[in-house]
């Protein structure tokens, strides 16, 4: 039987559900602690501003038109403060913000922009749910006790919209939540008519209900944003040797490319072992997954300022680098031909290997590679006519 790929928090990408036991508690103390994988952070705050992107607009529509029929339905019971001032505020601001977040739909905006936002959206929400709490405590205790239950269940629905449009900012959504029913509902509570009682009661046990839902979607969100993050570095990388492979050496380009730009230029340096395929046929396919496994270690240390360093397939490696001048080049090259031609221990043997190198500068990959292959293979040409020239382009 086909099992489920999970990942590390036991979330399985078939169900979308956890699968580890994570207990709704659980859930909860993971939205406050905000515990999600600190590499992942990025991911997860991308994601939360494409989902409020999305859904905000929608909701102070839904906080305008609730705003109107409250307005509506309170009548002439309510003082004007509570029939007239009230919605009218809050309409404005359902329009204004409804607005803001219309016009943001097509922008194309950095990760700390989009975490100012999201931090700005929490706040007015949470400004707008106390309004809206308030508001409710004194239409609560200003109107006849006939209608009393009225402004409590507009506040109730602005509430929930707010918290079901919000949801992926977990915090901001229970939080709104709290402060929005906790008045109404401990004033209903505390009232000497049992209807009253009974819809607070009924109120808070909904909010918790949602508060329920809400951490259990964020921490599906996020189990689903880490699976796929996992999913994608196997993708990308080497499985024997644990660096890039061609995929992402095209991947960390591209983004490299678009945060410059595209007005940096790059230095690639292109790696071919010699005497690989001797050492392999002569030791064993052991020992040439040691060879790889060493050389790449080697190559990782010397180049830990490159921007990707990649196993393109077989003994070939790939480093690619800010531009660098032709000094600092030859010198780099010179230190990587040195650690590669190490001896390699293999059980009661030595192996030594050498490596050809080509180099090339510019600003497109695909002609980077072609001409650090170009460079590559006149040096091992050179090499094989005996005159030891090294080539690049």
């Amino acid at each position: 039987m086909k099992q489920p790929i999970q990942n590390r928090r036991g979330y399985s990408l078939d169900d979308a559900s956890p699968t580890g036991g994570l207990s709704w508690l659980a859930q909860l103390r993971q939205v406050w602690s905000d515990s999600a994988d600190r590499n992942l952070h990025d991911e997860v705050i991308a994601a939360q501003y494409g989902r409020v992107m999305a859904c905000v607009p929608l909701l102070y529509g839904a906080v305008a038109a609730m705003a109107i029929l409250a307005a509506y339905g309170s009548g002439g019971e309510f003082q004007w403060q509570h029939h007239i001032f009230l919605p009218v505020l809050f309409i404005l601001v359902g329009i204004w913000r409804g607005g803001v977040w219309y016009r943001r739909r097509r922008e194309k905006v950095r990760i700390a922009k989009m975490r100012k936002r999201l931090r700005e959206t929490g706040l007015v929400a949470l400004i707008v749910a106390a309004i809206g709490g308030v508001w409710t405590l004194n239409a609560f205790y200003d109107t006849v006790e006939a209608r009393r239950v009225l402004a409590p269940i507009f506040v109730t629905l602005i509430a929930l919209s707010g918290a079901i449009c919000l949801n992926s900012l977990p915090r901001t959504a229970i939080g709104m939540t709290v402060v929005a029913l906790a008045p109404s509902c401990v004033a209903m509570a505390f009232s000497d008519d049992v209807a009253l009682k009974a819809v607070g009661f009924g109120t808070l046990v909904i909010a918790i209900l949602l508060a329920g839902m809400i951490s259990h979607h964020f921490a599906t969100m996020v189990a689903s944003i880490e699976l796929r993050a996992e999913l994608r570095e196997l993708a990308e990388t080497d499985a024997l040797t644990r660096l890039s492979n061609r995929r992402a050496l095209r991947s960390r380009f591209d983004a490299d490319h678009a945060q410059r730009k595209g007005k940096a230029a790059y230095s690639l340096l292109m790696i071919d072992l010699n005497a690989f395929k001797a050492a392999n046929d002569r030791h064993g396919h052991a020992a040439g997954d040691v060879v790889l496994q060493q050389t790449a270690d080697r190559i990782r240390k010397l180049c830990e300022d490159a921007i990707c360093v990649a196993r393109l397939g077989g003994d070939e490696f790939a480093v690619l680098l800010a531009r660098m001048t032709t000094k600092a080049l030859n010198a780099r090259m010179g230190a990587l031909r040195a650690a590669i031609a190490r001896p390699i221990p293999f059980e009661d043997n030595e192996i030594v290997i050498g490596a050809a190198i080509g180099m090339a500068t510019g600003s497109d990959l695909s002609q980077l590679l072609r001409g650090a292959d170009r460079a590559l293979y006149a040096e091992k040409a050179a090499r094989d006519r005996g005159d030891g020239t090294a080539a690049a382009a």
